[in-house]
């Protein structure tokens, strides 16, 4: 069975610590201008770029979610886009090639494509700071703290709490902000910061201020499902926890980790 669609407590345990030192609005590495408003790729890109997060959520075999993942960068960089938006889209692209491999305990094919994701992230950056584009460069970053060394951890662990607090005050109430500080608290160990009941009242908040999850993206509903389970999970309340794995399992019952917890709590 390959390994998680989600933030293992070792990485939370790295966001939980690096949220803990970040400076209540720490700023981004980008000086750039005011930001531009939210950009809406071409249909046919938009679908595939659905369609290659799918995949990677689905647990797909990694191989064909690489294959996807360099068909649509090519189609990226030959459509007519502004520059910003192509390489946040190509962040995102690399990431879930990453990712996918990384599930399937292939670092060495991992990390390539992370650091790609951190080399887009931050050319979009450089057109300006919004919420998007920051946690472009969060999330790969934060997955290499785990699969590089402890220098790389101790040198970049307390950037991705800055870039999340960021996130936020670009954009109140940015989804895929809260979800990571959620997660920080939800998974790890209490020794790392790790907080199930305020993991869980901040997805129950979120959920609240979304009108049970309106709005939302199919992967950040996905997450957030996940960080509840876990937090009830580790409060005893199987019950709870195996509702919130199925209401996963419900938009990606693919998912290899998914299906595992559920098995957990309610063989």
């Amino acid at each position: 069975m390959k390994k998680c669609s989600r933030p293992g407590p070792a990485l939370a345990a790295a966001l939980a610590f690096a949220i803990a030192l970040a400076p209540a609005a720490g700023k981004a590495e980008a000086q750039g201008t005011e930001p531009a408003p939210p950009y809406q790729l071409p249909p046919a890109i938009a679908a595939g770029m659905d369609a290659l997060r799918d995949a990677m959520y689905m647990s797909a075999a990694p191989e064909s979610v690489e294959a996807e993942a360099g068909r649509l960068a090519a189609a990226l960089r030959a459509a007519s886009l502004p520059e910003a938006e192509r390489a946040l889209a190509l962040a995102r692209a690399e990431y879930c090639a990453a990712r996918s491999w990384k599930e399937a305990d292939k670092k060495a094919k991992a990390i390539p494509h992370y650091e790609e994701a951190i080399v887009q992230a931050r050319a979009a950056l450089a057109a300006g700071e919004t919420a998007a584009r920051v946690i472009a460069l969060m999330k790969p970053l934060s997955e290499l703290c785990l699969l590089k060394d402890m220098a790389f951890l101790v040198a970049n662990g307390p950037k991705i709490g800055q870039y999340a607090k960021r996130a936020l005050a670009l954009e109140p109430g940015y989804p895929a902000a809260l979800i990571a500080i959620g997660a920080s608290k939800a998974y790890p160990p209490a020794i790392f910061g790790g907080n199930p009941k305020a993991g869980l009242a901040e997805m129950e908040a979120l959920l609240s201020a979304r009108e049970n999850g309106a709005g939302l993206a199919k992967d950040e509903l996905f997450d957030l499902r996940m960080c509840a389970g876990t937090a009830c999970e580790k409060l005893g309340r199987k019950a709870e926890a195996a509702a919130w794995f199925r209401q996963a399992l419900e938009l990606y019952p693919g998912n290899a980790y998914a299906r595992e917890q559920l098995r957990r709590v309610a063989p």
